[in-house]
């Protein structure tokens, strides 16, 4: 099968005030679909990167995914390969591609006016027939294949990749939830299984497991019972804590701390996974500051720090508390600003006092450098603390080891890493292009580009200009906004990311950029033109 990156070409009537309109968007990483709508042709075709039919424009809608293409004819679709090799008859009311197998290689089709769904495979293979009222096909973690179905109310079963019967159709309805386990609903009630089909525990339990929490660890299961919640072995059933309380988290529950919080009397504690209590129920509200695993709690309205094994660190005593992430006297990682009333202090992550306010704000670190604000302006420090470029800036933005755009009295330039000016600070707007390593720039509305080095590519006398990440650059005469392509002339042309004009200013409109650069365009005569990757200029046959 050919490595193909594929284009869609929409065509069809559109007869209001003998106007024809157009639309881009990507269907996926790899296909890019393209909607033409015009008053001579009609129909839908398939092109590739190299401007040949795949499938001729004949049909009255395309979806594609990264291997097969569905096409639609008098209603119905067929499947089709990337060769344009017809793999079905037209039988279907719709061929569900992009969300259906994972892993499985099953299309799902419907059919009989959407009322029964079937699998079919990539090769166009029928996996199962058309009779089933609801169907989905499911790749759980690398380990498990399943196809749950139902054939009507209370009548739900699962199968494996295989199409044996794992679990009967006797149930309401199933929800994966875990490596090896699922979710079985019956009358209201929902039980575990594995996907041998195996009950987990004896019970059967009030509410989704979705709607309490999430999967605790690599074992732990949040479970509500008779109106109480605790917590089952997902591999036992065995119940470690025994469902008694009005509510649980299991939110915080992480491989460092496998603690959560329970509810009694309307008030919030800290619990293990064992049942043991790490701290009484005292606590109104929480935030988990995962980065830290530090825990944010709030007691009798006032803010105070414990740990994720509920050591306290700062007493619950102020207004308010959060984080603030600080660089100064070297000191790195995060540190909490408390405030009682009007007056604020400052504490470090194990809840010592910080004598002195800090100034320096971390704003952007790349390697050694670290972009500074002090008091809303900023410079640079290495890692030492030594000051590289002062604070007089009001934006920095390191690009790598050695530029940095800099904006002062609302201009923008180019410096080095030592301060050096490398280009001079008089444009109006200034932005990097990583994939395509350049700099847009922006001069009395006019654009232009730059190379990383400050050298200008492409003159300042653009509308706009638009870096496709594929080393091409969309020239424009005109700046993209809301009701524009009602202004006239509005030209558009393209060029490289070394500044080399491919096709200067003219009557097209840019509609794809290929990964390999090469592009797709129409004029306003609605005629549709191919520009290769070298830069010639091909019309569509």
């Amino acid at each position: 099968m050919r490595n193909l990156a594929l284009l869609v070409f929409v065509f069809c009537a559109y007869h209001s005030f003998a106007q024809s309109t157009h639309s881009t968007y990507w269907a996926n990483p790899r296909f890019y679909t393209t909607y033409i709508h015009n008053d001579s042709i009609s129909g839908t075709g398939v092109i590739d990167m190299n401007a040949t039919w795949i499938l001729p424009p004949i049909f009255e809608s395309i979806f594609t995914n990264d291997n097969r293409i569905a096409a639609r004819k008098n209603g119905k679709w067929a499947l089709f390969n990337t060769n344009g090799e017809q793999l079905t008859d037209f039988l279907y009311n719709d061929l569900a591609m992009e969300t259906y197998g994972y892993g499985m290689n099953f299309i799902e089709t419907m059919v009989d006016h959407w009322n029964y769904y079937g699998l079919i495979d990539t090769n166009g293979r029928e996996i199962l027939p058309p009779i089933y009222t609801s169907l989905d096909a499911y790749y759980a973690y690398d380990h498990h294949k399943c196809i749950t179905y139902c054939l009507g109310p209370d009548s739900c079963g699962v199968l494996d990749s295989n199409l044996q019967t794992l679990i009967p159709p006797i149930y309401d309805g199933f929800v994966p939830i875990y490596r090896e386990f699922m979710e079985v609903f019956k009358d209201g009630k929902t039980g575990i299984f594995d996907y041998s089909g195996k009950q987990i525990g004896k019970d059967w339990y009030d509410s989704e497991i979705e709607s309490i929490g999430f999967l605790i660890h690599d074992k732990f299961l949040p479970v509500e019972l008779n109106d109480r919640f605790g917590i089952i072995n997902i591999v036992s059933g065995e119940y470690l804590v025994q469902p008694s309380y009005t509510k649980l988290d299991a939110n915080f529950v992480t491989p460092g701390y496998p603690n959560f919080f329970y509810w009694e009397n309307g008030l919030m504690g800290l619990m293990d996974t064992n049942g043991v209590k790490l701290t009484p129920p005292i606590y109104q509200d929480e935030r988990v500051d995962y980065d830290t695993r530090n825990i944010l709690i709030m007691k009798d309205s006032l803010w105070g720090l414990i740990d994720g094994r509920g050591s306290v660190k700062i007493p619950c005593r102020y207004n308010s508390l959060e984080y603030v992430y600080y660089d100064t006297n070297n000191v790195q990682g995060g540190m909490l600003k408390a405030q009682i009333g009007e007056l604020t202090d400052y504490f470090y992550e194990d809840g010592s006092k910080v004598m002195n306010q800090p100034t320096d704000k971390a704003y952007q670190t790349l390697g050694d450098l670290s972009v500074i604000e002090r008091k809303g302006k900023y410079g640079v420090k290495n890692i030492s603390g030594k000051v590289i470029i002062p604070f007089k800036y009001e934006y920095l933005n390191i690009l790598d080891s050695e530029r940095i755009i800099a904006k002062k009295n609302e201009k923008y330039g180019l410096m080095n890493n030592s301060g050096k000016i490398l280009v001079p600070i008089t444009y109006d707007e200034m932005k990097y292009q990583p994939d395509d390593s350049l700099l847009l720039v922006v001069k009395n509305h006019q654009w232009g580009a730059m190379d990383r080095k400050g050298k200008i590519i492409l003159p300042i006398e653009y509308g706009y200009l638009y870096s496709t990440g594929y080393k091409r650059v969309i020239l424009y005469n005109y700046y993209p906004t809301e009701g524009v392509m009602y202004l006239n002339p509005t030209y558009q042309g393209l060029a490289d990311n070394k500044g080399v004009i491919i096709m200067p200013l003219s009557d097209i409109t840019i509609t794809n950029i290929f990964p390999n650069g090469a592009s797709v365009f129409w004029n306003s005569s609605w005629t549709v033109g191919y520009i290769d990757p070298g830069g010639k200029l091909k019309m569509l046959e």
